[in-house]
């Protein structure tokens, strides 16, 4: 399955199946804001916080329950974690990391993230490739934009000389 993920002003994200039918919406609270809210096109809303002390923590939430955690490990991969036992690691790949793939804990790959900086939109646009033999694990409409959030949290600390 393919998405496309059109950005506004690094802000603002629209989810885009391969028909172009939107399914879902990122959008940043303000602009050095990495707190966001993904709202998806059935009406479902879900918040991404920076949770503690030193905001190491990034906390998903949908109707106020906590479902899963962004974290990041001492390798400079994202660890994403969801209460339903799911734990996938997002990381940087190919030369320069010019790519960003989804591993599941087996280290099978079950999606692959294309940035591209639109200088016109002053904003990136992402590619983004869930593998068919591993619908079954990334079911949800919400993956992908999950993703683009985690390759834009990769985008700026690598810009930020952090990764």
């Amino acid at each position: 399955m393919s998405y496309k993920v059109k950005g506004t002003h690094n802000r603002h994200f629209e989810l885009f199946d391969e028909n172009g039918n939107s399914l879902g919406k990122l959008d940043y609270r303000n602009f050095i804001s990495a707190n966001a809210d993904i709202t998806l096109s059935n009406g479902d809303i879900y918040h991404v916080a920076h949770k503690g002390m030193f905001g190491t923590t990034i906390e998903i939430e949908h109707n106020d329950n906590v479902i899963g955690t962004v974290t990041f490990n001492w390798k400079g991969q994202i660890i994403i974690s969801f209460t339903d036992t799911r734990n996938y690691v997002f990381k940087g790949s190919g030369f320069w990391h010019h790519h960003y793939i989804l591993l599941d804990e087996a280290g099978n790959e079950l999606a692959i993230i294309h940035p591209d900086f639109e200088w016109s939109k002053l904003s990136h646009t992402y590619e983004i490739e869930l593998h068919p033999e591993h619908k079954d694990k990334v079911n949800d409409v919400f993956l992908p934009l999950i993703l683009t959030y985690c390759a834009n949290l990769a985008i700026s600390m690598g810009s930020a000389g952090v990764v």
